[in-house]
């Protein structure tokens, strides 16, 4: 019996030691104005403090041959730092990782104005919580090449009050800036993705979506919560003009009780599910004169808020007051006419053949695979989009 006791003892304590010292840990080290821990089983290093006295500061890419992948939350916590440059490895900023949610390696840093991100093959995302709860920065430099600003990025960043969100950027995360003290936004037209409640808090009063963005939604079936919520200050959404803008996203503007205007170009079919739930002050919806499907969408966006009131326009002129790209080019149809038919082939043939010339927004329709040039494997595709033999435009590797 007293065998087993000592046994249990031991096991006990030594589940207690486990559970008191982090497995992978190792300690602190210095090289120059710079403290790191090395995580066992990384091939990365963690920067956990700073003890120089320059204000403009760029952290290394590397450290005693180690590269810099993480930062550590509070890193600089009280130092005077007013601008710093973070590396291109590092993907790791938060001390919750990749969810974002807890606290800044940028956090307590409150002479910090300015941030920058170094571009590079490898910086593909900001990461998630970056910057989250830095009350002092009012200036972000996103390079290209990024693809992604992650989950909760520069939330609560109170005195951030624009920002430069560059083409190629697919995807803005959860919460990415919420409670920020942005009062407009251009978004790229590369974008696809809009985290829920990603503008929540800020003072935006009007916003133009992108033609490629297709989900808006915490929930696929739009019941979720949508990008736009809690966006008080919104008065109108624009969906901005193009042939890939077929449909307004599922639960696009679910819940939020701040909109009042609505514009949505002539392509726009259908609805998604839930998009105008709950957007009680919605008073206006505006199309240009030949939408064909303006009667129908007004139809569902009216059975969605419950309002049979909301007025309905159609008019080029307003329209245009706020639609950026009123006058979108269709890929394959050259003529202009809407559809894609063997004659547009026919003009991409000639013109690959230096026996027609064609205005640029002509063109730009010829150009189907996107090279910059119209050859005849453009007018190839376009004849057989044109005799449903396919259904997509096969872009230049």
């Amino acid at each position: 019996m007293k065998t087993l006791k000592r046994i249990v003892f031991v096991l006990t304590a030594m589940a207690l030691l486990i559970g008191c010292v982090p497995l992978g840990f190792a300690e602190e080290s210095t090289s120059g104005n710079w403290k790191y821990e090395t995580i066992k089983g990384e091939n990365g290093i963690k920067i956990s403090g700073y003890t120089g006295s320059e204000k403009v500061v760029k952290i290394p890419e590397t450290l005693d041959g180690k590269i810099v992948t993480a930062i550590k939350s509070s890193a600089f916590a009280g130092t005077q730092i007013t601008e710093i440059t973070i590396p291109k490895y590092v993907s790791n900023m938060n001390s919750s990782g990749t969810s974002g949610t807890s606290t800044s390696a940028l956090a307590g840093m409150n002479s910090l104005n300015k941030v920058i991100f170094e571009g590079g093959f490898e910086r593909k995302s900001i990461p998630a919580g970056a910057v989250r709860g830095n009350a002092a920065v009012n200036e972000v430099v996103i390079p290209a090449g990024v693809e992604k600003i992650g989950n909760f990025a520069f939330e609560s960043c109170v005195s951030l009050n624009s920002i430069t969100i560059p083409e190629g950027v697919s995807v803005i995360g959860i919460k990415a800036f919420f409670n920020t003290n942005l009062s407009s936004i251009d978004l790229p037209d590369s974008l696809t993705t809009i985290g829920h409640s990603a503008f929540s808090g800020t003072h935006i009063t009007e916003i133009t979506i992108p033609k490629n963005v297709n989900n808006m939604n915490s929930n696929a079936s739009g019941s979720g919560t949508s990008a736009l919520a809690g966006m008080n200050s919104l008065n109108r959404v624009v969906f901005k003009d193009g042939f890939e803008r077929k449909s307004i996203p599922a639960g696009a503007l679910r819940n939020n009780t701040a909109v009042t205007e609505v514009v949505i170009p002539a392509g726009v079919e259908a609805v998604g599910k839930r998009a105008f739930e709950g957007c009680t002050h919605l008073k206006t919806t505006v199309f240009p004169s030949d939408a064909p499907y303006a009667d129908a969408v007004a139809g569902t966006i009216k059975e969605q808020t419950g309002n049979n009131d909301i007025k309905v326009t159609k008019s080029d002129a307003e329209y245009n007051k706020y639609a950026k790209d009123a006058d979108p080019v269709r890929p394959g149809d050259v003529t202009g006419d809407g559809q894609v038919l063997a004659d547009d082939a026919r003009l991409a043939l000639r013109n690959s053949a230096k026996l027609e010339e064609l205005d640029e927004k002509q063109f730009r329709a010829a150009d189907v695979d996107g090279n910059g040039k119209v050859l005849a494997d453009d007018a190839r595709q376009i004849l057989r989009y044109s005799a449903k033999l396919q259904s997509t435009f096969d872009k230049a590797k």
